[in-house]
């Protein structure tokens, strides 16, 4: 079997696609993601176990003992088995002895199990028991020539059987009458397809002619609305033009003139409510200092000053002092009483005492009085200066109160006199710019209507412009017809995408046709001609037969052998894994020529790199005695453990392996493609799988 390209198709709608040569293919991927997957993905299509995560369908196009195939596998979950199959032959029939279960049994020659152990190789450490086995050969293995013919003389019974002379002329016998039996075949599809040619080319005239058509009738309908679109345009800039012209004929101000005397209107107002408020306020602040002057009036200090009103007398009675004629008093009563207790009782000294006792206890009676009077004065004089310290605070206040209102007049005045001044330089101001446009303005609600008429003419300038410049815009977005269609012109019912979509399903048709075709054409040229392969059968036909008597003996000769089986298979892969590191060494897939007296010398390998290549001589041995020649080898980044030499050695034996059967070698360096990078006869290219796309 031969792959020629595979495709997977995504959840999210991604894609990837691998176009693959015969013989060697040697494909890089950046990470494993491309290498797991696209080996995944094959296995899967040939063998229907899972697909990689994401993966709904995919499509798979090879060949298989001569004949085209398109394998195609689907599933509705991403990730699952692809569990929908088809194989579809080349000719666009189904291949029916096919199924999802036996593809790839029936296409490989051998089952899953098989094809993933011996066909599928991954870089790996070498197995040591396998080493050891080989090993144990001895130098003998790569060089003894006795051993070499024995190989050659068993390898030449071998193939006898399998892949032997007598199969081959077989196989090429049927391939050969397969090649008559399919160029009828296509002779007859060639011819029958020929006459839907000119029925293509027919429908695409038709509907080029019919595409014409609605290009002459856009066209037309472009320049009517272009045209109309011109006379909106002029029209609305006319419009704009005689507002224009209205405003400079009567010396309408700019709209920011008109702005600032509107609003200087507006303050005015706002100026003149503030004078009513400031009015308002200057009368009740002269209400105040009226009020606050009548109280200062009424004070009893309201003429003099502080030091004449602390020196203001009192007027208080007489300070109250011990009487003058208390003492002549206080003498007379102890003269009398003395006197009198003289004649009661006749005693001087008795008499002298009760009078100066008597004396005594009025002038203590008359002190006590005289001191009573004075505190009692004392309690009024203080009372009376409490009072004159209370008024003097009043009168205080109220002359600080008197002051205040005084000021608060005088600044309410002030103010109210400013915005009166404000409001007269403001009017006349207004009244002198809005004259200068209407001279019939004479108060300010007249200046404000006419601000406001000059507001509305100038946005509907505004407006005005507005429009002209949409229209132009409008005019200018619209494509410029580049011709006018003359006579009448029919109008197409069908839409552009409808006519171009056809066009393009019939050019996409014709190209599928002509493809189609040339492929007919060229398959029948590949196949050659009829003459020639009915010669070649008979000649095979002969050598068949001459050669049926040689097979018979060779087949007895391997029934004879059949006993020792086991023991000759384990010599034979020994025999073969020694050939194989042998041109693992040399680099040619060809048996080393391994006499003594031929021999080169070779330089000793490092154990890593024998080692390595020990390991793929003996899973390359396992693969080409255990599948067959039509099932391709997938390598997995088997040489990343040698060295550049070892590397290039191995490259050379793998492309001369690849002659006999498709190799795919993944690899994420680059050494491998470098080493091929002139090589036309190797397909070397860059891997992308599902999201990396």
């Amino acid at each position: 079997m031969l792959i020629h390209r595979m495709i997977t198709i995504f959840e999210d709608s991604g894609s990837s696609v691998l176009e693959l040569s015969p013989g060697l293919n040697i494909l890089q991927a950046s990470d494993e993601t491309g290498r797991k997957g696209w080996r995944s993905f094959l296995l899967a299509m040939l063998y229907g176990t899972e697909a990689p995560e994401g993966m709904v369908s995919g499509r798979l196009d090879c060949e298989s003992e001569g004949r085209e195939l398109t394998l195609l596998r689907a599933t509705r979950q991403g990730g699952a088995r692809l569990g929908e199959f088809r194989a579809i032959t080349g000719d666009g029939r189904l291949a029916a002895e096919l199924t999802g279960v036996n593809c790839g049994k029936a296409l490989l020659g051998t089952d899953c199990t098989s094809y993933t152990s011996h066909g599928v190789i991954e870089a790996a450490e070498p197995d040591s028991a396998l080493t050891e086995g080989i090993a144990s050969i001895g130098p003998s293995l790569a060089e003894g020539t006795e051993f070499r013919k024995a190989i050659e003389e068993e390898a030449a019974f071998l193939q006898s059987g399998r892949t032997g002379l007598l199969p081959t002329l077989e196989a090429e016998l049927q391939e050969t009458t397969a090649l008559l039996a399919t160029r009828e075949t296509l002779a007859s599809r060639l011819e029958s397809q020929r006459p839907q040619k000119d029925v293509l080319a027919e429908q695409a005239l038709t509907l080029e002619k019919e595409l014409a058509s609605l290009e002459r009738w856009e066209a037309h309908q472009q320049a009517k609305a272009y045209r109309l679109a011109e006379e909106e345009a002029a029209a609305a800039e006319e419009k704009a033009s005689s507002y224009r012209r209205r405003l400079d004929e009567e010396g309408v101000p700019e709209t920011g003139t008109v702005s600032r005397l509107r609003g200087a209107i507006v303050n005015l107002n706002t100026t003149r409510k503030n004078s009513a408020q400031t009015r308002s306020q200057r009368d009740k602040a002269a209400e105040a200092l009226l009020e606050a002057e009548t109280r200062l009036n009424e004070n009893p200090f309201v003429d003099m000053t502080k030091e004449e009103a602390l020196a203001k007398p009192l007027h208080l009675r007489p300070k109250p002092r011990f009487p003058g004629w208390g003492v002549p008093v206080i003498l007379a009563i102890g003269l009398i009483l003395g006197l009198g207790t003289f004649f009661l009782r006749k005693s001087v000294s008795l008499s002298i005492g009760c009078g100066s006792v008597a004396a005594g206890v009025t002038a203590l009676a008359q002190m006590v009085s005289t001191r009573r009077k004075l505190a009692l004065w004392e309690e009024q004089a203080e009372k009376k200066r409490a009072m004159r310290e209370t008024d003097l605070a009043e009168w205080e206040r109220l002359l600080k109160a008197a002051e205040a209102a005084r000021a608060e007049n005088t600044a309410k005045s002030a103010a109210w006199e400013t915005l009166q001044s404000t409001i007269v330089a403001t009017e006349q101001g207004i009244l002198r710019e809005v004259r200068r446009f209407a001279p019939g303005t004479t108060d300010i609600p007249s200046a404000d209507a006419a601000l406001r008429a000059a507001a509305v003419l100038r946005k509907e300038l505004a407006d005005a412009d507005a429009a002209a410049r949409e229209a132009r815009i409008r005019c200018s977005l619209l494509p410029v017809p580049e011709y006018i269609p003359e006579g009448p012109v029919p109008q197409v019912f069908r839409t552009r995408e409808d006519i171009q979509k056809e066009l393009d399903q019939t050019r996409t048709a014709q190209a599928s046709l002509q493809s189609e075709l040339d492929r007919l054409t060229g398959r029948l040229q590949s196949i050659g001609d009829p003459e020639a392969l009915r010669s070649r059968t008979e000649t095979l036909a002969d050598q068949i037969s001459a050669m049926g008597k040689a097979y018979g003996m060779l087949s007895e000769a391997l029934t004879a052998l059949e006993r020792g089986k086991t023991e000759e298979q384990f010599q034979a892969l020994t025999r073969r894994t020694a050939e194989i590191f042998a041109g693992l060494l040399s680099g040619t897939s060809a048996p080393v020529q391994s006499d003594e007296e031929d021999a080169e010398e070779t330089e000793p390998q490092s154990p890593s790199n024998a080692a390595s290549q020990l390991y793929l001589a003996s899973r390359l041995a396992a693969c080409q005695m255990s599948l067959p020649e039509r099932a391709p080898l997938l390598l997995d980044d088997v040489l990343v453990g040698l060295d550049d030499e070892s590397c290039q050695a191995a490259l050379r034996w793998l492309q001369g392996a690849a002659k006999e059967r498709q190799i795919l070698l993944f690899t994420t360096g680059s050494r491998e493609g470098e080493y091929f990078r002139d090589d036309e006869t190797v397909n070397v290219q860059q891997l992308v799988f599902g999201s990396q796309a």
